[in-house]
């Protein structure tokens, strides 16, 4: 699964959105032996541009359920859904309470 993410210039932390996209990024060789291992049953990895930035031996939660598009909803923000989006509570540590999801 692929998923590309939207954020203002100016933070690194509050992003707009993300969307799961049918997007196919190979791995970089560095990766390649601990995919072979079977150690770890999920990778997230993250890139800017096309250059991996972070791995993270986890599944990425946001996406479960057939989750297509993330919209978070900051603290102060509305929680009323855009028509067809679901509100679920989904705090995190940048102050994050919930996001829509479709």
């Amino acid at each position: 699964m692929c998923v590309k993410g939207t954020k203002p210039e100016n933070t690194f932390t509050k992003w707009s959105s993300w969307d799961k996209v049918q997007h196919h990024i190979p791995l970089p060789e560095i990766l390649l032996d601990i995919v072979a291992s079977s150690r770890y049953p999920w990778l997230n990895c993250e890139y800017i541009g096309d250059k991996l930035i972070e791995v993270h031996f986890r599944r990425n939660p946001d996406f479960v359920d057939n989750v297509k598009h993330f919209i978070p909803v900051w603290d102060g923000e509305d929680t009323t859904p855009p028509e067809d989006y679901k509100y679920i509570e989904y705090p995190d540590v940048h102050g994050r309470i919930g996001a829509f999801i479709k």
